[in-house]
């Protein structure tokens, strides 16, 4: 997936992913981030499920301009989740157990243009960090 925008740095871009999933046996989820913006940008994945759709997000990962590619990786396994419940604070577990409704893939600091892609995105059980 390849985002090219007009970007704002003061805002986010979420691109929401819904399907039904039970992730609840993953420990991470890795995410290929292509960013070929010029500038650093900070990306995260959001959960949520129904009925109340309430954002769970993951603390942000800096991913630098670059020619290739990176594996940004996710936990999933630690209460490190933030949601307007926690008053912003990354101390909630995944939502529903990690039977959910939907995925957010969430940026922030997009430069007035932006390009960045999304690949491979994995969930896995286990392995490094």
């Amino acid at each position: 997936m390849e985002i090219a925008c007009e970007g704002d740095e003061a805002k986010k871009l979420a691109l929401a992913l819904i399907q039904t999933m039970d992730i609840s046996k993953a420990t991470h989820v890795d995410v290929m981030v292509g960013n070929a913006t010029g500038a650093t940008v900070k990306v995260s994945v959001a959960f949520g499920a129904a009925p109340e759709w309430k954002m769970h997000e993951t603390p942000s990962a800096e991913v630098p301009s670059a020619k290739d590619p990176a594996r940004v990786r996710f936990r999933l396994d630690q209460p490190n989740f933030k949601s307007e419940a926690s008053g912003w604070k990354h101390t909630q577990p995944m939502p529903s157990g990690g039977r959910v409704d939907k995925m957010w893939i969430v940026v922030e600091g997009l430069p007035k243009t932006a390009r960045v892609t999304f690949d491979g995105i994995r969930f896995g059980a286990g392995g490094a960090p």
